[in-house]
């Protein structure tokens, strides 16, 4: 990872259109992975044909998130494997795309299951839930290492939110929840997001 303000000036850059950049750096790293690249060329192409629902911003706008996750893994999660990558790709399709993660034909079990696992309920976000839904995480490793991405990347992007309320609920959350994941799944990332939380409680909402 680089600096804090540099990871989040090149969201920033990137926010509101699709950026091709991302996939062709996606595709090459993919080539470095022989063993597992050819594999989840497939998932990418499906990922690539989603029609995201997501409020406030465009389908190809929010398909720079599922690259940007997927980039993540390659660089930061030792050996990768093809689960990490094809659930990082899709690890949002159940919430924004219900129809086409009902309809996905040859997508194995374990990444099946890994994005079931991972779509939160958003009508019951209690204490009791919430420790259940990271406690479930928190059994399969490559799993983890997805959430922990995910929060990552938008934690950059954190400062876009205009509720005080919804960004302090969720460094909340990572402080309580996604702290003792972090330090068994990617310790190396451990300070990391301790000083990115820390910059994000300072930092408050921008405008762009």
């Amino acid at each position: 990872m680089k600096s804090i303000e540099f990871e989040r000036r090149f969201r920033l850059s990137q926010h509101g259109t699709f950026q091709d950049t991302l996939l062709s750096s996606l595709q090459s790293q993919l080539h470095d992975h022989p063993l597992i690249g050819p594999n989840i060329f497939p998932i990418l192409d499906i990922c690539l044909s989603i029609d995201y629902n997501h409020i406030g911003m465009s389908s190809s706008a929010y398909m720079n998130h599922p690259l940007r996750v997927a980039l993540l893994a390659i660089n930061e999660v030792p050996a990768p494997s093809f689960n990490l990558l094809a659930t990082s790709l899709l690890h949002n399709i159940k919430e924004l795309s219900v129809d086409t993660f009902h309809n996905l034909v040859g997508i194995p079990d374990p990444v099946l299951n890994a994005i079931s696992l991972l779509t939160v309920d958003r009508n019951d976000l209690t204490s009791a839930y919430k420790d259940h839904y990271y406690s479930q995480l928190a059994t399969i490793p490559f799993v983890a290492q997805v959430k922990i991405l995910d929060k990552l990347d938008n934690l950059f992007l954190l400062c876009l939110n205009p509720s005080a309320k919804v960004r302090a609920d969720y460094l909340c959350e990572i402080e309580n929840y996604l702290y003792p994941m972090i330090s068994q799944f990617l310790p190396h990332l451990y300070d990391y997001f301790v000083e990115l939380v820390a910059d994000a409680h300072s930092l408050g909402h921008i405008l762009i």
